[in-house]
């Protein structure tokens, strides 16, 4: 096809400089076919992550973005990017945010820890004496 849009473009060129009447008849039967469209150009391969300025397929609000991961500010959605588009997963309250994050990437979720209500102090049942290091005179220290 390339071959032959290089060849109808060159027997153009030749008819406007020397004239329709120096052509063949196959050329000009070559001039009056109509000319091969142009392939469109293919679209671009599906990024692994979305853009930066990714907003919520549902309401189009913005979000917290971490990773392939968006979580919407506006109406509480979470949503990640596959190669098929976004695809929303439900997970709960926003403010369990780290939660969610480990369930859409396939941990499980932790517990957070427990506040102590004190400062933790170490216990007296470990604690530990000095003793004094004896002289002896047949310690060469090794």
């Amino acid at each position: 096809m390339e071959n032959d849009r290089d060849t109808r473009d060159d027997i153009a060129a030749q008819a406007d400089a020397l004239g329709m009447e120096s052509l063949t008849e196959e050329q000009q039967a070559i001039l009056e076919k109509p000319k091969p469209a142009e392939p469109e150009p293919p679209e671009p391969p599906p990024t692994k992550y979305p853009p930066a300025d990714a907003h919520c397929p549902n309401c189009n609000g913005p979000g917290i973005r971490k990773g392939k991961l968006i979580i919407c500010e506006k109406c509480d959605a979470s949503f990640r990017y596959t190669k098929e588009g976004p695809k929303v997963e439900e997970l709960g309250p926003f403010d369990k945010l780290q939660n969610r994050v480990a369930v859409l990437e396939g941990k499980e979720a932790a517990e957070p820890p427990p506040v102590p209500a004190q400062p933790a102090r170490p216990s007296e049942a470990f604690a530990t004496q000095v003793r004094q290091a004896a002289n002896d005179a047949d310690d060469d220290g090794i």
